[in-house]
């Protein structure tokens, strides 16, 4: 139970996130099905939680139990209400490009299904158009954002290539660094307005990467600050 109580409030607090706004708290019934699931057996509304903006304002029920008037008491639940509606899932997408077909797509356990796998093969020193191509289709397809984690042996130039040209983060992560160290050059001193971020160990990477969709993803938000205080209590 304080499991799920706390995945649900970090899954709010990440979706009033995007939006400003700051959730202090929340209450939450449980029930349990006919096969005896434990769930989430209540309505989650403005009389629930306790919902503040950027200068402290209260936006929930404690306004009425603070004595205001019934009219500013409405007006509140009427934003709350529109605010709402604006809260959503967004399309993004983790796309793992690779310079050439010998090198490997890595696995990625625990990839949340809200976010869109999305492999790519194509090099950036013999192929650039198709690769220019190719980006300009995953933006126009994943609008909401997305993240490229660059996999290309040898001579590692594919992330600043793609960097160059995209405003989405980009993630440099050479394969063959152990045989070719040197190579790490090539993602690593980079000339002005080539934003390249180079991490050398896949795990790490993908969560970087997780972590920046999460900015606007209340999902990927849960499971990131889930993780992070599974880990600071153990």
């Amino acid at each position: 139970m304080n499991e799920v109580l706390r995945k649900v409030f970090l899954a709010l607090e990440g979706a009033w996130n995007t939006l400003g706004l700051r959730l202090v708290d929340i209450k939450i019934e449980f029930g349990n099905t006919a096969d005896g699931e434990l769930v989430v057996a209540d309505v989650i509304d403005n009389d629930s939680w306790r919902l503040r903006d950027q200068d402290w304002t209260e936006l929930s029920k404690q306004r009425f139990r603070d004595g205001d008037e019934l009219s500013a008491v409405e007006e509140i639940y009427q934003l709350v209400a529109r605010l709402t509606e604006r809260i959503r899932i967004p399309r993004q997408a983790i796309v793992l490009w690779r310079g050439s077909k010998k090198d490997n797509f890595p696995e990625t356990p625990g990839l949340p299904a809200s976010i869109n796998r999305i492999e790519v093969t194509f090099s950036g020193h013999k192929q650039p158009i198709a690769c220019l191509r190719r980006l300009e289709e995953l933006q126009r397809d994943f609008p909401d954002s997305g993240v490229i984690l660059a996999i290309a042996g040898r001579s590692n130039g594919l992330g600043p290539m793609l960097a160059a040209h995209t405003t989405w983060p980009v993630i440099s992560v050479p394969p063959g660094i152990k045989d070719f160290p040197e190579n790490i050059w090539s993602s690593l001193q980079m000339p002005r307005d080539v934003p390249n971020a180079t991490i050398l160990d896949l795990d790490n990477a993908f969560s970087y990467a997780l972590n920046i969709l999460s900015v606007k993803n209340p999902i990927i938000y849960m499971g990131q600050r889930f993780a992070i205080e599974e880990r600071m209590e153990s």
